[in-house]
């Protein structure tokens, strides 16, 4: 499987700062959703779905044009910052809260947490 940059970041920042990894077995052929790692900070599991987002035209021009004037205005009327990665965020919720069962840190729901 080839590996996105984000994915590559993710290992490096992880091995640089001593955090061990593990990549999680992808059960995508199975139609689960499955998150991409299992980090253990301090010896607790904590699993995290990486999200690669490109630059989008839009994003594109207005980095161009704050590189050629010095200033960019973003967003449309009824967008706001973040809008983007609402839908990354929900697939990223799905995938970690089917993996974690509520029982480790990265499901994004934390009340539902066990010991």
């Amino acid at each position: 499987m080839v590996k996105t940059t984000s994915e590559i970041f993710f290992e490096q920042f992880c091995t640089q700062h001593r955090i061990r990894w593990e990549p999680i077995t992808s059960k995508a052929t199975a139609g689960e959703k499955t998150p991409d790692y299992a980090i253990f900070p301090n010896d607790t599991k904590v699993i995290a779905e990486i999200k690669e987002i490109q630059e989008n035209v839009t994003e594109r021009h207005q980095r161009e044009t704050l590189a050629e004037v010095g200033w960019s205005m973003f967003g449309e009327r009824g967008v706001k910052v973040g809008d983007r990665c609402q839908g990354h965020h929900h697939n990223c919720c799905e995938a970690t809260e089917a993996n974690g069962e509520g029982k480790v840190p990265g499901d994004p729901a934390p009340e539902k947490w066990t010991t």
